[in-house]
């Protein structure tokens, strides 16, 4: 009988991060590891330290919504156990803090569960097979399943203008068309699901709400490109994420295996901090590596996963895919994740181009005229002034303009907020994240921050600042992946359109009153 089959990962990682949750020492963990993947202690602790493992401890969000929206600083004595972690996946709910493997929001010095965070929530709210096949789907894959010709298909994706949707936004396609020759001779359909810039969630809620979506966009895509390997990595914190869409799989196969080829899905659950969601990092990790980002070309399209062909594509670009392919040919529409200064925070679904005015008057029920500047898509998307609220949000306005739609991770900024303190902690969490292993990054996001830690207090010189601007600049030219070159360009950005302000803390005097320096203000 024709079926999908489904495996779950056995990694190394997991079994790490398993035995380090159940108590076991670090010593024993390592011998059991060594044994159990014929690799020295060495091999094992090289790959393991590598990774900030979840065992489960109190933690604290310290990514920029949350920070935004601090009633008490993270340092205070009562919460100095919690360990911080730079997303905690809810940001429409900040300040976030997880307790046990509960999430909760606080207001004040109290704590209220987030319902959404509760297993029970998704399990009750998610889409399943019934629901969605009333709805329609998994039509558009019953239609591709009668052909042998898929060029009606590909074009139609062509024709809708789909692009990634995990920041890049490079055309769907156009990637389609860059993949070796071989691809169907064991290439592999890699599906990002790592979310970990702080201010983005949508991932996690499209496989918590709508996972038979996208696994049916998977399907298309493997199919559209021969593929019969498909791996969905998703964060390993998103467990509720994780349970759903392995429940959806279950689903599909009991209710009509006998339609698809043999097709390989595998669910791999993924650890590490924000770099390990880049492409060529996420496939060093699946494969058992250290999760660092590698050197382009060869691209994943012609040398991928297991030296293979993949193609990867972000889980929102997937679950766009069956609705393209099916009748109604709508246009494309975009999950923004709105947080910062606004009243009410939240993932809206919106057509992909809505003005930046009316995602925060609409949706975020606030005025544009108290807001200073923006974040367009997350922190790698760069900041723009107040005066840019006319933009439309998609990726070409956006790129005109100087700056990224990325993920669509749209965070307000007061005009109560000082630039050079959001500048500060958007390097800090660069510095934070970078893997360490290109110099130009490591060094680089080093001597940033503390340069901004500097203007803020007053003690800069602009002779520094055109240091930093050197070392920006660098780093544009030299960073291995994104984050190192976002980075860079982020603080030469931010300097040229708030120059006013860091010339103001140059001085000594910060215009929002949020600098204090040593006794100048």
């Amino acid at each position: 009988m024709k079926e999908i089959s489904v495996a779950y990962d056995k990694t190394m990682l997991r079994r790490y991060v398993d035995l380090k949750r159940s108590g076991i020492p670090d010593g024993e963990i390592l011998s059991r590891l060594s044994e159990e993947f014929k690799a020295s202690k060495a091999a094992v602790r090289n790959i393991t330290s590598f990774y900030d493992i979840d065992t489960g401890k109190d933690r604290i969000c310290t990514g920029l919504p949350c920070a935004l929206r601090y009633t008490i600083s993270p340092e205070d004595e009562n919460i100095k156990h919690f360990e911080k972690e730079s997303c905690l996946g809810y940001c429409d709910h900040a300040p976030v803090v997880r307790l046990g493997m509960k999430y909760f929001t606080r207001i004040g010095k109290t704590l209220m569960e987030i319902p959404e965070s509760k297993r029970e929530y998704v399990l009750d709210a998610r889409e399943d097979i019934s629901k969605y096949r009333d709805k329609g789907g998994y039509g558009a894959l019953a239609k591709l399943l009668k052909t042998d010709n898929y060029k009606e298909f590909i074009e139609a994706v062509r024709k809708s203008g789909l692009k990634g949707m995990g920041g890049a936004g490079f055309p769907v396609t156009a990637k389609w068309k860059s993949l070796a020759d071989d691809s169907n001779q064991g290439g592999y359909l890699l599906i990002n699901g790592h979310e970990g810039e702080p201010g983005t969630f949508k991932d996690r809620h499209i496989m918590e709400i709508y996972p038979h979506r996208v696994i049916e966009g998977a399907l298309l895509a493997a199919i559209l490109n021969g593929m019969h390997n498909v791996l969905i990595a998703i964060k390993m914190e998103y467990e509720n994420a994780n349970e759903s869409i392995r429940n959806a799989l279950e689903e599909l196969r009991e209710n009509g295996p006998d339609l698809f080829e043999q097709i390989i899905i595998q669910i791999i659950s993924v650890p590490g901090g924000y770099v390990t969601g880049e492409e060529t990092a996420l496939m060093e990790t699946i494969e058992g590596n250290r999760g660092e980002p590698r050197l382009r070309p060869p691209f994943p399209t012609q040398r991928g996963l297991y030296g293979r062909p993949t193609l990867v594509h972000n889980v929102e670009t997937v679950y766009h895919l069956p609705e393209i392919l099916s009748s109604n040919g709508s246009e494309i529409t975009k999950f923004y994740s709105l947080t910062g200064d606004v009243k009410s925070p939240g993932l809206y679904i919106e057509k992909l181009g809505i003005e930046a005015t009316e995602l925060i008057e609409k949706d975020g029920f606030s005025s544009s005229h108290g807001i200073k500047a923006f974040m367009p898509g997350g922190l790698s998307g760069g900041i723009l002034p107040g005066q840019e609220f006319s933009i439309s949000l998609d990726f070409d306005s956006v790129r005109k303009a100087g700056a990224g739609l990325g993920t669509g991770a749209f965070i307000a900024l007061s005009k109560d907020r000082c630039i050079v303190d959001i500048s500060y902690k958007v390097s800090n969490f660069f510095e934070k994240e970078s893997c360490g292993k290109c110099t130009p990054c490591r060094l680089g996001t080093r001597r940033i921050t503390s340069l901004l830690k500097d203007v803020a207090s007053g003690s800069a010189t602009q002779a520094e600042i055109e240091d930093g601007k050197r070392i920006a600049e660098v780093m544009i030219d030299g960073s291995i992946c994104a984050l190192g070159q976002v980075a860079g360009r982020t603080f030469l950005d931010t300097l040229a359109r708030f120059g006013d302000e860091f010339h103001d803390h140059l001085e000594g005097k910060c215009p929002a009153g949020v600098c204090f320096t040593e006794g100048k203000q």
